[in-house]
């Protein structure tokens, strides 16, 4: 029996709500149906305690205005099932006046029926837009209006003579109700409040955690600070560059799905070494991928750290195999010296990095072999403690001449 209750009462307080109407626009609707609802239950109410003593008044047209109070009230939802919110929300606010008004005159102000308009004072807030502030300015003046008539313009005795035992009864019901009204109006509101701030926080949270997947923490820390441009100089930082060999004929062979899909599986591999051995991912282009180690936070085994993440992805790639069943191969570069890092732009902020440095990086990697691991005579002199390295000899490296290149092929033993 409550589903069935749960589920009339969800069906006619949503009435008005279509699926197309944003979640903003239909919480006014909702709140206008709920009040509308409960003030045809007060005119029911009102009208059954005094309707006798009216009947006995033999003033038959006061007996039909009683009666015809709560179906007047509920024309209201008709005008909200129309879609017509607006005209709804102003149609039940003057019937409720109507309401009060005409109870006011027939039972007299001392049974504090007239408290009632209290709720018109925070009623065009719950049931209009805030966009909508000239039509909420509207009604306040009305219900204002109709509020100074019942308190000032009604005759001081009242029409119809309810008894003293029915006047103590209203009397004590009307600010009760009035109340109970006003405390589960703001406890509503108070609900949307605190929904509307969950999801307020629930974005933030989102945003953050899309901006620090984009930009390192302390950099996205300077940026929410300050939106200009972010430059720093670093004395020496290593830079790595990967890139898959033969990407060009497999993506001329693959379908796209499939070799999107590929590079998502490498690199999201990729990633995670880059957060184990603490890189900072720079960015991939096509099927490129650029590391650096020592920024934004200066660390003094740089060199080393992206070394054991370069001798790890081939050990990741020597694992996989490509779409087409052909083993995945890859060239990296690596280099080490001075760069330039930071965030430029307005908008699809990414922290890049600049200098020779990174030119040098990424021609170890072009002038390099696949499976193979070349580094520069200045990386070398910082892993020969560490790493083992094959001397490559003298290599012509576009823009730069001859420079000593070397072969990084594993890690020395403890000790050793």
């Amino acid at each position: 029996m409550s589903s069935r209750v749960a589920r009339l009462w969800r069906r006619v307080t949503h009435i008005g709500v279509t699926p197309g109407l944003p979640a903003t626009e239909a919480k006014y609707v909702i709140v206008n149906n709920i009040l509308v609802v409960f003030m045809t239950l007060v005119a029911v109410t009102t009208t059954a305690l005094s309707y006798g003593p009216i009947l006995a008044t033999r003033h038959a047209w006061l007996s039909a205005a009683m009666i015809v109070q709560p179906p007047l009230m509920l024309v209201a939802l008709v005008f909200a099932a129309r879609g017509h919110a607006f005209l709804s929300a102003l149609w039940f606010g003057m019937s409720a006046a109507w309401l009060l008004i005409f109870q006011a005159w027939i039972v007299g102000l001392d049974t504090h029926i007239h408290l009632y308009f209290f709720m018109h004072a925070v009623l065009p807030f719950g049931i209009v837009p805030q966009r909508d502030g000239r039509r909420l300015l509207l009604m306040l003046l009305i219900f204002l209006a109709a509020f100074l008539f019942a308190l000032l313009g009604l005759p001081a005795q009242p029409v119809v003579d309810v008894g003293s035992t029915t006047r103590q009864v209203l009397a004590v019901m009307n600010p009760l109700l009035v109340f109970l009204s006003l405390a589960v109006f703001g406890y509503y509101e108070r609900l949307n409040t605190l929904a509307a701030e969950r999801e307020v926080q629930q974005e933030r949270l989102r945003a953050e955690h899309l901006l620090l997947n984009i930009l390192p923490a302390e950099i996205a820390e300077r940026l929410k600070r300050d939106d200009s441009a972010i430059a720093d100089g670093f004395a020496e930082v290593t830079v790595l560059f990967a890139d898959i060999a033969g990407f060009t004929q497999m993506a001329d062979k693959l379908p796209p799905a499939r070799l999107v899909a590929m590079l998502n599986e490498v690199f999201s591999q990729f990633d995670g070494l880059a957060e184990r051995h603490g890189l900072e991912k720079i960015k991939t282009i096509g099927d490129a991928y650029m590391a650096a180690a020592g920024l934004p936070q200066p660390r003094s085994d740089h060199a080393e750290a992206v070394a054991d993440m370069a001798l790890d992805m081939l050990q990741v790639l020597a694992a996989m195999r490509s779409p087409l069943g052909l083993p995945l191969a890859m060239r990296i570069g690596i280099h080490t010296g001075p760069v330039v890092a930071g965030v430029i732009g307005k908008r699809k902020f990414i922290y890049d990095l600049w200098g020779d440095t990174v030119n040098i990086a990424a021609r170890m990697e072009s002038h390099g072999e696949a499976g193979q691991i070349q580094v520069s005579a200045e990386t070398a002199r910082r892993l020969q403690a560490t790493h083992v390295l094959e001397d490559r000899g003298l290599s012509v490296i576009k823009g730069k001449g001859e420079l000593q290149t070397f072969w990084l092929t594993g890690r020395k033993a403890a000790g050793v």
